[in-house]
């Protein structure tokens, strides 16, 4: 099973090509929730907070940073990312796929540490 937006890449004729020959199913995903997907709220803010100003040179190069950073996730940070995600997607359901208040708890908090810290040279 696959979740993901509805990004032109995603619903491209040649991605639904190749999710068809893989035979991955794909959740549908409701049109005025953004950040739906655990990947979008989560884990590529993960990413990208821990591989901002880094220079790869190399796709070996770039693949070997990736995994490091997804291997160094804690399994409990995975867990509560996971817990949170559930519960947002209750309320998204509870919504009927409408607009709904995110939680705070969560996101807000690692999003607002991390920019917190980030220095922007303009």
């Amino acid at each position: 099973m696959l979740h993901h937006d509805n990004a032109s890449s995603h619903s491209a004729k040649l991605t639904a090509e190749f999710l068809e020959q893989k035979r991955m199913e794909v959740i549908e995903h409701p049109p005025h929730s953004l950040d739906s997907a655990m990947c979008d709220f989560w884990l590529f803010f993960n990413l990208k907070k821990n591989l901002h100003g880094h220079c790869f040179h190399s796709e070996a190069e770039t693949d070997e940073a990736i995994n490091a950073v997804f291997s160094s996730i804690p399994r409990n940070e995975c867990l509560e990312a996971f817990n949170f995600w559930k519960i947002h997607l209750q309320k998204c359901i509870h919504s009927g796929g409408g607009y709904f208040e995110h939680s705070s708890n969560f996101l807000t908090l690692k999003t607002s540490a991390y920019f917190k810290n980030l220095r922007v040279t303009l």
